[in-house]
């Protein structure tokens, strides 16, 4: 059996071919769902998806394994969870800092936009209300 931290598989490895489809077979009468592959003069039944993996570990009788392979996959699935979060988090805060440093100008006031819109006699007026005191 191979962990990673993304996908799980099963392999069964025989040199004879009839023993492998009668593996093969069987697994598929009870919906493990298998795949037959060739690899180095070998046959190779395997069988990919988690969830059949597990439900096969218990079949034959090797529970332990099976709930080895469910904290694994919840713990995985805790931390992705945990770190897209995260990511999300710093990147609405990136994008907070962003828009508040776009909104000062190097002089360090504050450009609400409203003295392009005011009439031009209420624009000093507005220049110097949003100056910051020094």
């Amino acid at each position: 059996m191979k962990l990673s931290k993304k996908k799980y598989n099963l392999e069964f490895l025989s040199t004879r071919h009839y023993l492998s489809q009668q593996l093969e077979a069987m697994l598929a009468e009870h919906n493990f769902h298998p795949h037959r592959a060739l690899r180095k003069g070998a046959n190779t039944i395997y069988i990919k998806a988690a969830d059949h993996i597990e439900d096969l570990l218990t079949f034959m009788g090797a529970g332990g394994a099976a709930m080895r392979i469910m904290d694994q996959r919840m713990y995985n699935d805790m931390r992705n969870k945990t770190n897209r979060l995260s990511n999300c988090e710093t990147a609405n805060l990136g994008k907070s800092v962003q828009a508040a440093r776009g909104s000062s100008r190097p002089d360090g006031s504050v450009s609400t936009g409203w003295s392009r819109c005011a009439p031009a006699r209420c624009g000093a007026a507005a220049q110097r209300t949003r100056r910051p005191p020094r």
